[in-house]
C-alpha cells in the first residue's frame, strides 16, 4: 500500500521532503541506487567510494569485507565481529506500543536511559518485542518489484562493476 501510495505522498509533501532532506514516503525511490550514487560520482572520482552491499557482510564474508574496508580507509587491522544489530520483533501486546514509544519521547526516556542499565533493558526490550523472522514477502507482489527495479539494477551494475543478477531473480 505505501508503495502504490508512494508518488502521491511524495506529491503533496515534495517541498517538506525537499526542503529537510527527509526520506519519508519514499519506499520505492530509497532503493533507486544508481539514481542515487550518480549525483555524487558527478563531483567527485569513483575511486574515492568503495560500493558494498548487504550481501558482502554475511557471517561468511563479513571479516574479508572488515579487511577491504580497512584497506581502502587506510586504517589498522582491528578484529571485529558482526552484530545483528537491528532484528525483526513483534510486539508481545500491540496495545502497548504506542504508549510504550511516547512515553520514551518524553522526558522519561532519558531517565530510563541513565536508571536502567543496558543490560536490564534489553531485556525489556526483548520481552516486549520478541525475535521473530520478517514474514515473507508476496511472490506477486515481489515479481512486481523485481521488474520495476530492474532498469536500476542494470544501471548499478555498471557504476559498481558488480554481478546483481540475483537481484533480478
Amino acid at each position: 500500500d505505501a508503495i502504490r501510495a508512494e508518488p502521491k505522498r511524495l506529491a503533496a509533501n515534495y517541498e517538506e521532503l525537499s526542503r529537510t532532506g527527509n526520506g519519508k514516503y519514499g519506499y520505492f525511490r530509497a532503493g533507486c541506487y544508481a539514481s542515487r550514487l550518480k549525483p555524487f560520482l558527478e563531483h567527485f572520482e569513483k575511486e574515492k567510494f568503495i560500493f558494498l552491499l548487504q550481501e558482502d557482510f554475511s557471517p561468511e564474508t563479513f571479516m574479508s569485507t572488515m579487511t577491504h574496508i580497512q584497506k581502502f580507509l587506510k586504517i589498522s587491522n582491528e578484529r571485529l565481529t558482526p552484530q545483528n544489530a537491528n532484528p525483526a520483533a513483534a510486539s508481545r501486546f500491540g496495545w502497548f506500543v504506542g504508549p510504550y514509544w511516547k512515553l520514551k519521547r518524553t522526558f522519561l526516556g532519558p531517565l530510563y536511559r541513565v536508571g536502567i542499565s543496558d543490560s536490564l533493558r534489553k531485556k525489556i526490550h526483548t520481552f516486549l518485542f520478541p525475535p521473530t523472522a520478517y514474514p515473507p514477502m508476496d511472490e506477486s507482489f515481489s515479481k512486481t518489484l523485481r521488474q520495476r527495479y530492474v532498469d536500476e539494477i542494470q544501471a548499478l551494475e555498471a557504476l559498481i562493476q558488480r554481478d546483481l543478477s540475483d537481484w533480478m531473480n
